[in-house]
């Protein structure tokens, strides 16, 4: 059933990546459309935001857009009105659920804010950003923001350059490892004071699930929590937990949530390395 589940899970993935695609965009046009800010980051020579298109009357609506800027002050939850050329994404960025680059200007919608549960969850974490930036200064204060909400945007320039120079930029985003330590160091410490592996498992699943959605679907973490949920739902309903049963349950459930991450070369090592 496992080995029937992957070869399933894969057929699709590859198949709507052949013939599913979104509206192909006009060269030569600028498009004009409302949108929502879901992250900001900082690279060492560029800003990226990425967009959720929530405009009726632009045949993009219902898409995510990667737009790169020298500078910006937007941030998480942000509604702005853009003004670009767009083109479809590269392989890699469809593989993150991202299907258009847009290029151009954009006016900050101030008076404006984006509905939706999701978006609640995004302006909490701004909130414990904003908390961790009144603790600390300077510097620290964007890489503690960085490292526990996943949240890049107040990483100065300078610093991400340091980080990608020494090879460590991963450090700067919340990533499986990450994801793994706390979980199951809470779980531990659980069953360290409380004893009762039912309960405590019961209670690390829901903190599993909440910290993925505070991190925003991060791939890395996605992955990584799917993996935890399984090991501990096993020993809420008293089964034996299969490392490979439940690394193909991931894969498949992965591929029909996300059918590009088949083609995303981060998942491929993680799971052959994990296997």
């Amino acid at each position: 059933l496992t080995f029937a589940a992957l070869i399933c899970g894969t057929v699709y993935a590859v198949l709507h990546t052949a013939f599913t695609k979104p509206p192909t965009p006009e060269a030569n046009k600028d498009y004009c459309f409302t949108a929502a800010v879901k992250s900001v980051s900082v690279y060492s020579d560029s800003i990226r935001a990425e967009l959720d298109i929530q405009d009726e009357s632009c045949v993009l609506n219902g898409h995510s857009a990667y737009m790169y800027l020298s500078s910006c002050t937007l941030e998480p939850c942000d509604i702005v009105k853009v003004y670009a050329s767009v083109t479809e994404s590269s392989v890699r960025a469809k593989s993150n659920g991202v299907d258009y680059l847009a290029y151009g200007r954009y006016e900050l919608q101030a008076d404006k804010r984006p509905e939706g549960w999701y978006y609640s969850i995004i302006a909490f974490r701004q909130k414990v950003g904003n908390l961790i930036e009144d603790t600390f200064d300077g510097e620290a204060a964007g890489f503690y923001r960085a490292l526990i909400t996943g949240d890049r945007s107040k990483v100065s320039l300078e610093v991400n350059a340091s980080f990608s120079r020494s090879g460590i930029l991963h450090i700067l985003a919340v990533s499986g490892q990450h994801f793994s330590i706390i979980i199951i160091g809470l779980y531990r410490f659980l069953m360290a004071v409380f004893k009762h592996k039912k309960a405590c498992s019961g209670i690390a699943l829901g903190a599993a699930l909440l910290y993925t959605l505070f991190t925003g679907f991060s791939p890395s973490v996605t992955r990584a929590a799917f993996m935890c949920c399984a090991i501990f739902a096993a020993n809420i309903f008293k089964e034996k937990s299969d490392s490979l049963i439940n690394l193909s349950a991931v894969l498949v459930i992965l591929l029909l949530y996300r059918p590009y991450s088949i083609i995303n070369p981060s998942l491929l090592l993680s799971f052959i390395a994990t296997v």
